[in-house]
């Protein structure tokens, strides 16, 4: 699942020009994992699951598992 890894948002080829070459890009932000995990934890909480009152951990968990799922299924089409 290396992609999950990825940052989200990509510095652009005008963006790459003002480093130098000698410099490792630093991306700031979140990964793609985090990204989809923090959607799929809006989409728990904003659904009658949220009202049986789950452990915020238990949550968190679920969120990262199916972003993980997302990752694996994005990596086997490609």
């Amino acid at each position: 699942m290396k992609n999950g890894y990825q940052p989200i948002n990509h510095i652009t080829g005008a963006e790459k020009n003002r480093h130098d070459e000698s410099q490792s890009l630093i991306y700031l932000g979140l990964t793609k994992r985090e990204h989809f995990a923090a959607m799929a934890m809006q989409g728990i909480l904003s659904s009658c699951f949220a009202s049986m009152n789950p452990q915020a951990e238990d949550l968190a968990q679920d969120a990262l598992n199916y972003a993980d799922a997302l990752l694996i299924e994005l990596e086997n089409k490609k």
